[in-house]
C-alpha cells in the first residue's frame, strides 16, 4: 500500500496502536524508496507551530564574536531535500499546529 502510494506521489497515514511496528514499517519504506534519507520528528502535545520551521540562533563564530545563525526543522529539510517526513505521534498534536501540517 505505502509503494502505491508512492508511485502515485500521494501522502500516506499509520494511525492505529503499535507505535514502534508503524514507525518500523515508515523508516523500512522510507529507506528503501528512491527519495533521499528520511527526516523524522516527533510530535507531542507540546509541539507547538514553532517547532515545525526555521529558527534564527545566535552562535559563536570561530573568532568567538556572537552570530545570527539559522536552523532548519526537520520539517523544513525534508521540504527542501524532498526527503520523506515521519511524523511519529501525529495523533497528539495540538489543535493550532494542525493547519501549519496540514499545508505541508
Amino acid at each position: 500500500w505505502l509503494g502505491q502510494k508512492a508511485v502515485l506521489k500521494q501522502d500516506a497515514v499509520l494511525l492505529g496502536s503499535g507505535a514502534a511496528l508503524r514507525r518500523a514499517l515508515a523508516l523500512s519504506h522510507a529507506t528503501s524508496s528512491s527519495r533521499s534519507a528520511a527526516e523524522y520528528l516527533t510530535v507531542t502535545a507540546d509541539t507547538a507551530e514553532a517547532d515545525l520551521k526555521q529558527r534564527r540562533e545566535i552562535v559563536l563564530s570561530p573568532t568567538g564574536s556572537p552570530q545570527l545563525a539559522f536552523s532548519d526543522s526537520a520539517v523544513v529539510r525534508a521540504a527542501r531535500n524532498g526527503s520523506v517526513l515521519i511524523l511519529d505521534g501525529l495523533e497528539r498534536a495540538e489543535r493550532n499546529v494542525l493547519p501549519t501540517l496540514n499545508n505541508l
